[in-house]
């Protein structure tokens, strides 16, 4: 399907948002590289939180261009609470100065084996190569949302596999789950040599910024030393596979191929027109 064919027709991409510039242009550089494998020229960005554009006003914006048929595509890791809740809400209030406005969501992220091996390879060019008595802590950003919770645990238990790393733990930097401070001191409890500390975070922001302070909590002076790895994005993979999420929603919209659900959102607001 070609969305270029449809001028009434836009993806609207959507972020957690960051006060950090890096940040934010990490997001517009993974959204705008999916729009150009894609062969889409007509899209907005906004972010859920602490900086402008918001989904509100890209909606409004879009829908004053003309446009009525939107795909949101959250940049999301796991369907928690901003995917289930906060954005369906911000649609939702959105279309209500937008009339005959039509919506629908691709899927987040969720596992997928790209990520596995863009994360495991952000782990190896932070520790050059694993050796023996090297260790894994793989960091999830965390949610109050247990099946987002598991598949976390399950994506972090793939990293290690991919990585072939036997020493290792995970621990959350909110939500549920064994905090960051508590699974870095079980892991150093058994004196590694050296310790890869893997954040499976999207792009940089706050709590990646608040890393390394919150490590030191839980690090003494005798302890092994520590090499942080850089988050997932921006990197072409990611952006690849962002491009496939959209393609799922597109095709779910028009019925060709059914799309994977996004958990907890509400169904089709309109059909995808087709070109």
């Amino acid at each position: 399907m070609a969305m270029t064919a449809s001028r009434t027709a836009a993806v609207l991409f959507v972020g957690h948002g960051t006060r950090f510039p890096n940040g934010r242009r990490a997001f517009l550089k993974t959204a705008a590289d999916a729009a150009t494998r894609l062969g889409i020229r007509h899209f907005e960005a906004a972010f859920l939180e602490f900086c402008p554009p918001t989904v509100a006003d890209a909606l409004h914006k879009l829908y004053r261009s003309g446009v009525r048929e939107v795909l949101i595509a959250p940049l999301l890791l796991f369907a928690a609470g901003h995917g289930k809740q906060d954005l369906p809400s911000e649609v939702d209030r959105a279309r209500e100065a937008c009339p005959g406005l039509r919506a629908r969501f691709a899927p987040v992220f969720g596992e997928d084996p790209r990520l596995v091996a863009l994360a495991a390879e952000r782990a190896l060019k932070a520790a050059g190569r694993f050796e023996a008595g090297d260790a894994l802590l793989v960091v999830g950003r965390g949610s109050r949302d247990a099946e987002a919770f598991a598949a976390f645990r399950r994506v972090a238990e793939a990293i290690r596999r991919a990585l072939g790393v036997e020493r290792w733990g995970f621990g959350m930097l909110t939500g549920i789950g064994p905090g960051l401070e508590e699974a870095a001191a079980r892991l150093w409890a058994q004196s590694p040599r050296r310790t890869v500390v893997l954040p499976y975070l999207l792009f940089e922001g706050y709590l990646m910024r608040k890393l390394p302070e919150r490590l030191n909590r839980a690090l003494s002076a005798d302890r092994a030393s520590v090499a942080i790895a850089r988050p997932l994005g921006p990197h072409p993979l990611l952006s690849a596979v962002l491009a496939d999420r959209v393609r799922e929603g597109m095709d779910g919209c028009t019925g060709r191929r059914k799309g994977r659900a996004m958990p907890g959102l509400p169904g089709v607001h309109g059909p995808w027109p087709d070109p």
